[in-house]
């Protein structure tokens, strides 16, 4: 006899349903070294086989009991083997530890229309070279831990929400749709971060509900990890006795 016990591709689910079924829904991209290091490939844990790639430099370090990527903020940043492209709405959120704040690209579009980056201490959302496009976070402090939600509702409005509080919006004209092909320097090869970066995610959603979870959930990465399908056979031998045999 066999008993399904199937396990869909999601976030570790216990009976056929994914634990964060929302978080889920739409998601492009999840980077999360905490599973550990193999080389100096970071898997995408989206299953859509956007893997990444340590470059000049950047590597994984051990924190906290976990792992994420560190950047050297000279000349190290994460390569996408294949650009990720989502049109709007959509969203970026990760963990941030900074060791030098004053300047740094975090995440850019090659058109400069979406760009993500370290000003004076706080995180900067906007346009490129257009300051009053631009959403400021509250001050991000150098060696500590802070969760950073980047949200586009349109090609006209953004929000920003840092350790789970919004910080404000804008709504200056922007591209249609998100690329992201690297993460750490700016598209030209300067500005490059300083500091470590962990938990990854592209949602093709507003994923604002989901930001009281995340902010307070870092390593959440390892929960919603696609899983294998599997199953469980269950046989009996000539004494009766029952054998239970699966994979997963």
């Amino acid at each position: 006899m066999i008993l399904p016990a199937s396990y869909q591709n999601g976030f570790a689910p216990r009976d056929g349903q994914p634990l964060y079924p929302s978080l889920w829904k739409g998601c492009r991209g999840a980077w999360n070294p905490g599973l550990g290091p193999t080389g100096l490939t970071l898997r995408d844990w989206s299953g859509r086989s956007n893997h990444g790639t340590l470059t000049n430099g950047s590597t994984f370090a051990a924190s906290q009991g976990k792992y994420a990527i560190s950047f050297d903020g000279s000349s190290g940043y994460l390569s996408i083997n294949s650009n990720v492209v989502v049109p709007l709405p959509c969203s970026i959120s990760f963990y941030i530890n900074t060791t030098q704040s004053t300047t740094g690209i975090i995440f850019e579009q090659s058109s400069g229309l979406v760009q993500v980056f370290m000003n004076a201490g706080s995180i900067c959302m906007g346009v490129r070279d257009n300051g009053s496009a631009q959403i400021v976070s509250s001050v991000i402090n150098n060696g500590k831990w802070h969760h950073i939600m980047c949200v586009w509702e349109s090609a006209t409005s953004r929000s920003l929400f840092t350790d789970g509080k919004p910080d404000g919006t804008s709504t200056a004209s922007a591209s249609t749709s998100l690329v992201l092909a690297q993460i750490g320097r700016r598209d030209t090869g300067s500005l490059f971060f300083a500091g470590s970066l962990t938990d990854i995610f592209i949602h093709s959603i507003n994923a604002a509900k989901s930001v009281p979870l995340l902010a307070t959930r870092r390593g959440i990465a390892y929960e919603m990890a696609p899983r294998r399908r599997s199953s469980v056979q269950v046989t009996t031998n000539r004494r009766r006795r029952i054998i239970i045999g699966g994979n997963r």
